[in-house]
C-alpha cells in the first residue's frame, strides 16, 4: 500500500480533480461546513474506485464501489453527499448509526468529523460487508467505525442510543421504533418511498416522542437492503398540483419543482440570516441552474449526432471547461439554444429552449448583478445588501418559474425530478 506521501501519478490526478470538485462545490453553496470540506478532501476516492469512475465522481456524478454482474453498488453523488452529511449537523463526539455501508466512503466522512463519537455502520449484504471492510483499510479509515453483518433496520442493542442515523438507501417508510433509536435533538436523515417517487427526510427528536420532519427534496436511490424493510408500509406521498394551494404555500414548495442540485441551493439561499450571505446565494443559485441547464442541453445535443456543432459553439464561446467563467456560461447556453436546440426531433426536455429564449435577458442581468456588486472588491453594507436581496429575489423567482419542470415538461413534479436525476 502506498503511503499518502508516495501517490502514483493516476492517484496525484485523480486527487487533484478531487480538490478541484471540492473547490466548486464550495463556491457554488454546496459546501458549508469546514469540518466537511477536510474531512471530505482527506478521503481519496481513487482507493476504492477505478479511474473511469473518478472521473465521473469529479464531474458531481454517482460513481460504483461494486460492479459484478446484475449487482452493481454506487456511491451518491457529491452533492448529495454533502447535504447528507452536512445536514446531520455532526458534532466531535456524536454517536452515529450508519444503514448501509455504501462501500465505506461516507462513514469514513462522517468518522472524520465525529473524532470523539462511535460510527456503528451495519450492511446487510455479505459481499457488499466484505468490499467496505477492505475499502476502510484503503481509505485509513479511523478507529472509531465499527462494520457490522446484519439488517440494518434491525436494533439489536436496545440500550444503545444515537446522535445522528443516516440511512443510505431508500426505505418504505421511517419505522417508529428507529426514532426511539435516538438521544434527544437526534437527526434522522432518509430517502423514503419507492421506485420514481422518493423524498430525502430529516426527521428530529424534541422530546421523548415529539419529533419534526423537513422535506428535504426529491431524490432517487437504490433501496436498502434489509429484510425487515420489506415488512413496512409505504408512506404515501402526494403528488399534488401547485395551483391547488395558498400563495404562501405555493412559495414554500416551489424550489422542490427543481432537481436537487437548484433546489439544495435555494433551501440554502432561505436558511441564510444575514443580508450578505442571502446576496451571495442569491448569485449561486443563478449560477447553478445556469450549469445545469447548460449541461443538460449539451447532453441533449450531443446524444442528438450534434457533437461537431456544440464543439463548434464552445470554442466560438470561448468556454474552457477546466476554469468556466459564468458569463461563457451564460453566453453558451444560449448559443446552443439559438442555433441548435430547434433542430432536436425529441428533445429530453420539450420546450426547455423556449424557456431559456424567454429568460436571455434576465439570466444576462445576473452577470452584470453579479460583476457589479460582488466582484472586483465590492463591498455593501448590511443594509444595502438586504436592498439588493429584496430587488433581486422576484427576478431570480421568474427566471427559476420559466424553468418549472412542471412548464417544461408538462407532468407532475416528482416525476420530472426523476427524469432529471437520473
Amino acid at each position: 500500500m502506498k503511503s499518502s506521501k508516495n501517490y502514483s501519478k493516476q492517484e496525484a490526478s485523480s486527487q487533484t480533480a478531487q480538490d478541484y470538485l471540492i473547490k466548486h462545490l464550495r463556491n457554488i453553496g454546496y459546501i458549508q461546513d469546514d469540518n466537511f470540506e477536510r474531512a471530505f478532501k482527506d478521503t481519496h476516492i481513487e482507493k476504492i474506485t477505478p479511474e473511469e469512475y473518478v472521473s465521473l465522481f469529479c464531474l458531481d456524478r454517482p460513481t460504483l464501489f461494486y460492479f459484478v454482474k446484475d449487482a452493481e453498488k454506487p456511491i451518491a453523488a457529491p452533492q448529495m453527499i454533502c447535504a447528507m452529511v452536512q445536514e446531520l449537523n455532526l458534532k466531535e463526539n456524536s454517536n452515529v448509526l450508519i444503514l448501509g455501508s455504501g462501500g465505506g466512503f461516507i462513514p469514513t466522512i462522517v468518522s472524520k468529523i465525529a473524532t470523539k463519537g462511535k460510527v456503528t455502520v451495519i450492511e446487510q449484504n455479505e459481499d457488499i460487508f466484505n468490499v467496505t471492510k477492505d475499502n476502510l483499510k484503503r481509505l485509513k479509515s479511523p478507529s472509531n467505525i465499527n462494520l457490522d453483518l446484519g439488517d440494518p433496520l434491525v436494533n439489536k442493542k436496545s440500550d444503545i442510543h444515537y446522535d445522528r442515523i443516516l440511512v443510505m438507501g431508500c426505505i418504505p417508510d421511517i419505522p417508529k421504533e428507529m426514532m426511539q433509536w435516538l438521544t434527544t435533538g437526534g437527526v434522522v436523515i432518509a430517502p423514503v418511498g419507492g421506485g420514481e417517487n422518493q423524498i430525502m427526510i430529516r426527521a428530529s427528536k424534541r422530546e421523548k416522542n415529539d419529533f419534526h420532519e423537513d422535506n428535504m427534496g426529491n431524490v432517487r436511490f437504490v433501496e436498502l437492503e434489509s429484510n425487515k424493510a420489506k415488512t413496512i408500509k409505504p408512506r404515501k406521498i402526494e403528488i399534488e398540483y401547485r395551483n391547488e394551494f395558498s400563495d404562501s404555500f405555493k412559495e414554500s414548495t416551489f424550489i422542490w419543482s427543481f432537481p436537487f442540485p437548484i433546489a439544495y441551493v435555494v433551501r440554502s439561499f432561505q436558511n441564510y440570516p444575514d443580508p450578505h450571505s442571502k446576496f451571495t446565494r442569491l448569485l449561486d443559485i443563478h449560477d447553478v441552474t445556469t450549469r445545469f441547464l447548460a449541461t443538460i442541453v449539451m447532453c441533449d445535443l450531443i446524444a442528438n449526432a450534434h457533437n461537431d456543432e456544440v464543439q463548434e459553439i464552445l470554442h466560438k464561446s470561448h468556454l474552457n471547461l477546466q476554469k468556466p467563467t459564468l458569463g461563457t456560461w451564460v453566453g453558451t447556453l444560449n448559443g446552443l439554444c439559438k442555433k441548435l436546440y430547434d433542430e432536436i426531433e425529441n428533445p429530453f426536455i420539450p420546450d426547455l429552449h423556449k424557456s431559456i429564449l424567454s429568460s436571455d435577458k434576465l439570466l444576462n442581468q445576473f452577470v452584470e448583478v453579479r460583476n457589479k456588486y460582488h466582484g472586483h472588491g465590492s463591498t455593501q453594507s448590511s443594509d444595502d445588501y438586504q436592498e439588493l436581496v429584496n430587488m433581486y429575489w422576484p427576478t431570480m423567482m421568474k427566471i427559476l418559474s420559466n424553468f418549472s419542470l412542471d412548464r417544461c415538461i408538462g407532468v407532475p413534479h416528482p416525476v420530472s425530478i426523476f427524469i432529471l436525476n437520473v
